[in-house]
């Protein structure tokens, strides 16, 4: 970068507008598109599910039984996904059930909150206790 000594205030305007006359040159328009994003899944219910539940519920089923010590967190999410949050698709091969994805932009939080209880619900069925979401 070339050094430039600006002396006074019509130097630093004669500076400015050599700059501002470069940019104008390379700029090329761009537009923003801004939506509103309502009704999808918080912060504060995947913090209550990854930080509370999982761990929790992972726990129980573990001291119930069920060989899952060895899976990642993103594991457990997936296989907890795909006996309480799942689509039924048709394929060619018959019906399979796909675990639905949490993250913010494509779950409602109606969907997830629903999802919560059936967690909940599960875990209270395994003698499994989960603290309330409201303390999180």
């Amino acid at each position: 970068m070339t050094k430039i000594l600006i002396l006074n205030p019509e130097d630093w305007r004669r500076f400015v507008e050599a700059q501002n006359s470069k940019l104008r040159k390379s700029f090329k328009p761009f537009e923003i598109e801004a939506k509103t994003v309502g009704d999808m899944v918080s912060r504060k219910q995947q913090s209550y599910i990854f930080g509370a539940i999982y761990p929790r519920l992972k726990e129980a089923l573990i001291d119930a039984g069920y060989r899952i010590q060895n899976l990642t967190e993103n594991q457990f999410d997936y296989f907890m996904r795909e006996m309480f949050y799942s689509d039924i698709v048709v394929t060619s091969k018959g019906e399979k059930k796909i675990p639905r994805r949490l993250c913010f932009d494509k779950a409602h939080r109606d969907e997830v909150s629903k999802y919560i209880d059936d967690l909940l619900h599960f875990a209270s069925q395994i003698g499994c206790y989960i603290p309330s979401q409201f303390i999180y």
